[in-house]
């Protein structure tokens, strides 16, 4: 006998044991009853199946001196276990610990019970999770494990049959990470403080778990694998292959999913842990795109038009697409005005919000931000004209221009107030205003890029594209992403004929470039070659910012990592005669405005040689411009699609 029999006692009667739920080899898992207060809960008996045997009630240890000593130091580690959980009461998502004892020569603890059963009963009992309901729950067991990383333990153990699913009291799915038994913490430095039993769960488990020891330094990215593995199962039914296989092999895409999950899964699974997400806050945000894109995207009740501004015929959508929903609370009748207030779903109540940046502060970055645009537009112009332009065609008082925004799920992010996306388009319009004479174009890109109208004269009409339309990415219609070489390449082919003397394109980007298939290098070589200047706006404070994370009807706020690769970009910017720009702090936003001071004072980097590519032939130039207008087309097309027109 191994399991202690039905309604055998513990602690005089405190607890009374109902039936075996699960046993591994280092523990027995039992339902049990808490008698004073009438409550089921699951009580967790260590027991090393390969090192001991019951005598009675009692646990007794089997085996020579060594098996005595093993045995200890995984019963201390047990206890500790225990100990460790009991420290995450406030965590979302972590088995509650009621109580530790020992009794019967060995150690229990008792913890919550959990009716639903696991994620690995539900695909076994229902088959694969659709899309939505995997990311929610994968997304809540990443909270837990996030809570876990910030206190210096990894949990090793991350699979479909440790997380377990109950419903809370709106009915809605609930997670509960559980078994910690092969977890390990590290100290500040990353290096283990405590030993543990190896675990290798086959299919979840990553390479670097099957090296002798286990995962020796502390390494987030590690449990970022499990985790990831554990998604791919819910959504495809099969367990992945071995991390070892994968060295050989491919992970196949499941039938229907769609590539920005897709990509989160691979990136989660990568063979090298550099090549993962770095941390659970990373993979949240990852998912929390995708999140939006579907709740977007998800069938929608028919609703009476309203009539709204008409588009000029020559933008990309037709005067009968319906208005995309903007990332704006409102916009005032008249369309030059400022928006300052954030959509409800995205952003907390003023009343709830937190005093970690002031709105006067964050109005005054939207302030400098529009004068540094404005004044990379109006500094002395250098002489950029291609010899690929006949020069005495050359409209000598003209500026021909290109904003290239950013619409990726990150500029929600909100260390600007209320969020980067609504500063940068606050920014533009007041540019846009300050330069009646020119024409002015709009390119919004993600993970893929798509031009909403070329250099116009009807800035009104543009304006009203930059306010209605920036929202691409959350309503699915374009995938999530940084591809800054293609919506360069958008901008260009809007640009490559034009006669004026100045052609600008102005960039606001958040992140780096890291899609798409021209690189930022190459658009720079054919920026070059037209005679276009390239600036580029880099928004976002460095290290991290509050991102606003949506859970059903609920915001929950993450920290997500500024992702800007200055050192990158600006070579780009300054190959073709512009300038690259971040607005990292308010000390350098006061500066920036002076750009001879800024470069004295260090602000841009020192980048060293170049890192652009060789130049390229115009006939290169034109025959990527062609490929790039060819992929839009099927952007286009998205778009029609997911507007309904």
């Amino acid at each position: 006998m191994l399991a202690l029999s039905p309604q055998s006692t513990l602690q005089q009667g405190k607890y009374i044991i109902q039936r075996v739920l699960g046993q591994g080899g280092f523990g027995i898992t039992y339902e049990g009853l808490q008698t004073g207060l009438n409550r089921r809960v699951a009580i967790k008996e260590f027991f090393m199946c390969d090192s001991c045997e019951r005598s009675g009630r009692d646990v007794m240890v089997v085996g020579t001196e060594g098996s005595r000593q093993q045995v200890s130091l995984f019963r201390e580690k047990f206890v500790k276990e225990a100990q460790l959980i009991a420290t995450l009461d406030q965590a979302p998502h972590v088995v509650r610990i009621y109580d530790i004892f020992e009794e019967n020569q060995t150690a229990y603890y008792v913890m919550d019970f959990v009716e639903g059963g696991s994620l690995d009963d539900l695909v076994r009992r229902e088959g694969p999770l659709d899309e939505a309901r995997a990311v929610d729950v994968v997304s809540q067991a990443a909270e837990a494990l996030d809570v876990l990383h910030q206190r210096q333990t990894m949990h090793l153990d991350v699979k479909p049959s440790n997380i377990l699913l109950r419903r809370d009291q709106q009915g809605r799915d609930d997670v509960v990470l559980i078994d910690f038994g092969v977890s390990k913490h590290y100290d500040g430095e990353g290096h283990q403080t405590t030993s543990t039993p190896v675990g290798l769960s086959k299919g979840f488990a990553p390479l670097e778990q099957y090296r002798e020891g286990g995962v020796s330094a502390f390494s987030p990215a590690t449990d970022v694998y499990s985790l990831g593995a554990t998604l791919y199962y819910l959504i495809s039914g099969n367990i992945p292959p071995e991390a070892a296989d994968l060295l050989s092999t491919s992970l196949s895409r499941p039938a229907g999913l769609s590539s920005t999950l897709w990509q989160v899964i691979r990136r989660s699974m990568a063979i090298r842990p550099a090549d993962r997400y770095q941390s659970m806050g990373e993979m949240l945000y990852a998912l929390s795109a995708v999140s939006l894109s579907l709740q977007k995207t998800a069938p929608k009740p028919k609703q009476k038009p309203t009539p709204k501004p008409k588009p000029s015929p020559d933008t990309l959508l037709h005067d009968d697409a319906p208005t995309i929903a903007s990332a704006d609370a409102t916009v005032a009748a008249d369309p030059s005005s400022t928006v300052a207030s954030a959509d409800a779903t995205v952003t907390a109540p003023n009343s709830s919000r937190q005093s970690w940046v002031l709105p006067a502060v964050c109005s005054l970055c939207a302030v400098i931000l529009v004068l540094t645009v404005g004044f990379i537009l109006t500094r002395p112009k250098i002489s950029t004209v291609s010899a690929f332009v006949e020069t005495d065609s050359i409209s000598q008082d003209i500026t021909d221009m290109m904003l290239v925004l950013d619409v990726s799920a990150s500029m929600q992010a909100e260390d600007f107030e209320p969020n980067r996306l609504t500063v940068a388009k606050n920014a533009l319009s007041s540019m846009i205003d300050s330069r009646p004479d020119d024409r002015i174009g709009l390119v919004l890109f993600a993970g893929e890029a798509l031009t909403m109208t070329a250099p116009v004269e009807d800035h009104a009409n543009l304006r009203y594209m930059l306010y209605h339309k920036t929202d691409c990415t959350l309503d699915g219609a374009i995938e999530d992403g940084t591809a800054i070489g293609d919506a360069l390449a958008c901008a260009l082919n809007q640009l490559k004929d034009s006669k004026a003397a100045n052609r600008v394109v102005v960039l606001l980007t958040d992140g780096s470039n890291n899609c798409g298939d021209i690189s930022p290098q190459t658009a720079a070589s054919m920026a070059e070659v037209l005679g276009v200047r390239v600036y580029i706006v880099a928004l976002g404070t460095k290290g991290t910012a509050r991102y606003p994370l949506r859970d059903g009807d609920r915001i929950k706020y993450i920290q997500i990592p500024t992702e800007v690769d200055s050192a990158y970009l600006c070579p780009i910017a300054e190959r073709t005669h512009g300038c690259f720009y971040q607005t990292d702090n308010v000390d350098v936003l006061h500066k920036i405005i002076d750009i001879d001071l800024a470069e004295e004072m260090g602000i841009f980097p020192d980048t060293g040689p170049s890192a652009v590519s060789p130049a390229v032939s115009r006939e290169e130039v034109d025959r990527l411009l062609d490929a790039a207008a060819s992929r839009e087309e099927v952007v286009q097309m998205k778009v029609r699609v997911a507007s309904g027109i």
